[in-house]
């Protein structure tokens, strides 16, 4: 089915009454992560109560794989068709941030390289300590790890750039502005969960 029949085939409902209580519970909670974030994009609004819900969710990873971020603009996409088409939407994101710390992808990723394997290996060790814990629980990374990750990943770049014969001044800035979209989100976050989902967060807007 292609997006636009999908569209075009969603009913048109009104909510309960315990819908309608619902997502405004939704919508407060996405206030609240918008203001912990620093986000200064609205959330979704709690008065319209007939609004398309539109769901999806994961875990907030570390550098998540493509596959997430699809998620994230598949569902700004289908906001903006069912605008389109004279019908609100109420787009939620959630991030599962319950699970135990023991999945290496909540705190490990890699990027692509030129070296032999072809990736670079990037992120964090959780302690054996909180491996078992949840990771909402989970402290952030130490900053002056992430900051020397993040000058590798830079120097990564640049090593790139020279090889393929690039001038690295055209991808410095955006390279730059990553580093402290992350940084950022690590002054603001209290958890390891809060620190991936912010950075996710603000990549998206």
């Amino acid at each position: 089915m292609r997006a636009a029949d999908f569209i075009k085939a969603l009913p048109k409902r009104e909510a309960t009454g315990e819908q309608a209580k619902n997502r405004r519970g939704i919508a407060g909670l996405g206030g609240d992560f918008n203001r912990a974030c620093g986000l200064k994009t609205q959330a979704a609004s709690e008065h319209d109560e007939d609004a398309i819900l539109l769901e999806s969710g994961h875990q907030p990873n570390f550098f998540p794989h493509s596959g997430v971020w699809r998620k994230v603009f598949l569902l700004d996409r289908f906001a903006k068709m069912l605008d389109a088409e004279g019908r609100s939407a109420m787009p939620v994101f959630g991030f599962a941030d319950y699970n135990i710390s023991t999945a290496q992808l909540l705190c490990q990723s890699r990027l692509p390289d030129t070296n032999r394997e072809g990736y670079r290996n990037i992120g964090f060790k959780v302690k054996e300590a909180d491996r078992f814990r949840r990771f909402d629980g989970v402290g952030k990374p130490d900053e002056s790890q992430l900051t020397k990750q993040l000058l590798d990943i830079a120097s990564m770049y640049r090593l790139n750039s020279k090889k393929a014969k690039v001038p690295y001044e055209q991808i410095a800035h955006n390279v730059e502005q990553l580093s402290d979209i992350i940084l950022d989100a690590h002054r603001q976050a209290s958890s390891y969960a809060d620190f991936n989902a912010f950075v996710i967060a603000k990549v998206c807007t």
